[in-house]
C-alpha cells in the first residue's frame, strides 16, 4: 500500500533529529558537564532541557534571542530552546518562551515544527499551551505530516481530541492519499480510530490506490481496529472495487477472530479470489481449520467449484489433509464429484497413496466403480501404484458395495443377509427384483 512508506517517514525524521540535538553528545552532555561558563545560548538550551523556568527567564533578561539556534557548540548546532522544551514536555518553559516572542511556526531540518515534537511525544499540556497562540495547525513537514497526523501515528487520543477541537483538518492527505484516520489505523491504535470516527471522520475515505481503513486493518490482522470499524458500519468491499475483499484478507492472514467479526458483520462466506478460488477452497488448501469451520457455519457452499472445477474437498485431498476431508464429508461434501482432473476423490486419494483418506472415503460411502475417461476405477489406479494396503481396502469394500448404486459403507439385508444397500431408498428401489430371491436366512 502506498500509505506504508509515508506513515513512518516524517516522524522518524523528527526522532532522528531529536537524537542528534539531545542524546548524541547534545544538551544532556552540556548539562552533565556542569561547565563553569556556558554561552548564553547554551544556558538557555540547558534551562529548556531541565525545565528550569527561572534559568530561561534569566537568559531572556540578559538579552538572548529565543528564536536563535546555537552556534557556539558544534554538538548543539541547530538546536532551539522552544523545540527542546516541547520535546521534553516542559509546559511552563514553553509558555515563557512564547510570551517572549518564540516563533511556533519555525521549522527545523526536514520541516518539523515544535508542535509536531509535542504531539509526537504525547505532551498534552505543552500542546494546550501552544494552542493558546496563533499556531498554524495545517503546517506540514517535508514528508507531508501535520501535527494531527503525528498524534495519530502514536495514538495520543487526548492530543487528537484537543487538536480537532481547535480546528485541525482531519481531511489533510499525504501524497499517497492517506488521511489521519488511515495513519491511526495503520499504526494500530484502535482508541484513536474510535475517537476520529466518533468525531465524524469519513470511514470510507480511500487512498489513491483505493485502500480503505478496513482494508488496511484486515491486511495487517488488526482485530481490535476491525471491531471498531465494524461498530461504525464500515462498508465491506465489493470484488469489483478491490483486489481482495476484507474476508479474503482475513483468510490469507489465518486470523480466525477477524474472519468471525467480518462474517458477523455480513461478509459473504462465498467470497472468491479473481481466479475463482473461494475462501473455503483457499483455507482447505492452506490447512486453516478454524476458519473453515466458521465459513461452513455461516453457509459457505461446500460444493462450490473453483479453478478447474475443483471443490473444497478436492483441495483438501490434494493437500492430503485428513482432518479437512473428514470435516467436509461430515458437512455434506459431494464425495463422488468429478473435476477437470477427471477423477473422483477416491481415485485421487488412491493415486496419491493416501491410505487414511481412502479409508475415510470408503467409510463415508463412495461409488466404487466410477471411471475416468480412460475407463479406470480407483482399484485399477491403486493397482498401478502398487499400494497393497489401498488395494486391500478397495477389494474388501467392493465385496459389499451397494447392490443399486455401487457405493461403499453399506448394510446387509437383514432377511437374507446376501444383498447390500447404502440406504433405505436403494433397498426399496431394488426390492421388486430382490424379493424374488430374498429368503430368510436359516440360523
Amino acid at each position: 500500500m502506498l500509505i506504508l512508506n509515508n506513515v513512518y517517514k516524517g516522524t522518524d525524521v523528527m526522532k532522528n533529529f531529536l537524537s542528534f540535538i539531545i542524546f548524541v553528545g547534545g544538551i544532556g552532555t552540556v548539562v552533565a558537564m556542569n561547565k563553569e561558563k556556558l554561552s548564553l545560548q547554551e544556558e538557555l538550551l540547558a534551562g529548556a532541557f531541565k525545565g528550569n523556568v527561572e534559568q530561561v527567564r534569566l537568559c531572556i533578561v540578559r538579552g538572548v534571542d529565543v528564536n536563535a539556534h546555537c552556534e557556539t557548540n558544534k554538538e548543539l548546532k541547530g538546536a532551539r530552546a522552544l523545540f527542546v522544551a516541547c520535546n521534553q514536555g516542559h509546559a511552563d518553559v514553553v509558555r515563557c518562551l512564547l510570551a517572549h516572542g518564540a516563533d511556533m511556526d519555525i521549522k527545523i531540518e526536514r520541516g518539523c515544527t515544535a508542535l509536531m515534537f509535542a504531539c509526537t511525544n504525547g505532551h498534552l499540556e505543552v500542546v494546550k499551551v501552544v494552542l493558546e497562540h496563533s499556531v498554524k495547525l495545517e503546517t506540514t513537514n517535508d514528508e507531508g505530516l501535520t501535527a494531527l497526523m503525528c498524534a495519530c501515528q502514536y495514538g495520543h487520543v487526548d492530543i487528537i481530541k484537543v487538536l480537532l477541537e481547535h480546528g485541525a483538518d482531519h481531511t489533510t492527505r499525504l501524497e499517497s492519499g492517506g488521511e489521519p484516520l488511515h495513519i491511526a489505523c495503520f499504526c494500530e491504535h484502535p482508541e484513536a480510530v474510535d475517537y476520529l470516527l466518533s468525531f465524524g471522520v469519513d470511514i470510507n475515505a480511500q487512498t489513491k490506490d483505493g485502500t480503505t481503513v478496513l482494508t488496511i486493518a484486515c491486511n495487517k490482522g488488526l482485530v481490535e481496529v476491525v471491531k471498531v470499524l465494524l461498530k461504525y458500519n464500515s462498508g465491506l468491499s465489493a470484488m469489483e472495487n478491490t483486489e481482495l475483499t476484507e474476508l479474503l484478507l482475513g483468510c490469507k492472514k489465518n486470523n480466525a477472530q477477524m474472519v468471525k467479526c467480518l462474517l458477523a458483520a455480513g461478509a459473504n462466506p462465498n467470497d472468491a479470489f479473481k481466479d475463482g478460488l473461494s475462501a473455503l477452497m483457499f483455507v482447505c488448501g492452506e490447512g486453516y481449520l478454524k476458519i473453515a469451520e466458521l465459513l461452513l457455519k455461516e453457509g459457505a457452499d461446500i460444493n462450490q467449484a473453483g479453478p478447474g472445477g475443483c471443490t473444497p474437498l478436492i483441495f483438501a485431498l490434494i493437500k492430503g489433509n485428513i482432518r479437512f476431508v473428514k470435516l467436509l464429508l461430515g458437512k455434506g461434501a459431494d464425495a463422488d464429484v468429478h473435476g477437470s482432473l477427471d477423477c473422483t476423490p477416491l481415485m485421487l486419494a488412491s493415486n496419491n497413496g493416501n491410505e487414511n483418506i481412502v479409508r475415510a472415503l470408503l467409510k463415508h460411502g463412495v461409488i466404487m466403480d466410477a471411471q475416468n475417461k480412460s475407463r479406470e476405477t480407483a482399484l485399477l489406479i491403486a493397482q498401478r501404484g502398487r499400494n497393497k494396503k489401498i488395494i486391500s481396502s478397495l477389494l474388501e469394500a467392493e465385496k459389499e458395495m451397494c447392490n443399486v448404486c455401487h457405493k461403499s459403507n453399506v448394510r446387509v439385508c437383514q432377511r437374507c443377509r446376501q444383498k447390500f444397500y447404502c440406504s433405505r431408498d436403494c433397498q426399496i428401489e431394488d426390492w421388486p427384483e430382490h424379493k424374488k430371491s430374498c429368503k430368510k436366512e436359516k440360523r
